[in-house]
C-alpha cells in the first residue's frame, strides 16, 4: 500500500476549502475521503464510490465516472473539486506526479 495523497483546494469566489484524500486499495481502486466546507461537496462525498483510476482517466469527459457523479450533486459547473478528485486518483495510482495546479487571473482582467 502506498501513502495517502492529499490535495487541498481553495475553490475561489465561494471561499470554500476542500481536502481530497485518496488511498490506493489492494484491489487497485482508490478510496476517497473528502472534507469540505461546501454543503454540495459534502453531499457528493457522502455517497462517493471507490473509483478504479483507469476507468476515471481513460474515458471522455462526458463519460467520466467522477464527472458523472459530481454532475448529480454539484450545481456549479466550474467547481474545481471534480478535477481535484481526478488529480488525486492519478497521483494515488502512480499515473501522475504530485505537482500543484494553479489558475490565476491576469491583472488586466481583474
Amino acid at each position: 500500500m502506498s501513502e495517502d495523497v492529499e490535495l487541498e483546494v481553495h475553490a475561489g469566489a465561494c471561499r470554500f476549502k476542500t481536502l481530497v484524500i485518496g488511498t490506493l486499495q489492494e484491489d487497485g481502486t482508490v478510496k476517497l475521503k473528502i472534507k469540505s466546507e461546501c454543503p454540495m461537496v459534502r453531499e457528493m462525498a457522502s455517497c462517493m464510490p471507490d473509483f478504479d483510476p483507469m476507468d476515471a482517466v481513460s474515458v471522455r469527459v462526458h463519460e467520466n465516472p467522477v464527472i458523472v457523479h459530481a454532475g448529480e450533486h454539484l450545481s456549479h459547473p466550474s467547481c474545481p473539486i471534480p478535477v481535484a478528485i481526478l488529480k488525486v486518483l492519478e497521483s494515488c495510482s502512480g499515473m501522475a506526479l504530485k505537482k500543484d495546479v494553479t489558475m490565476n487571473y491576469c491583472s488586466s482582467s481583474r
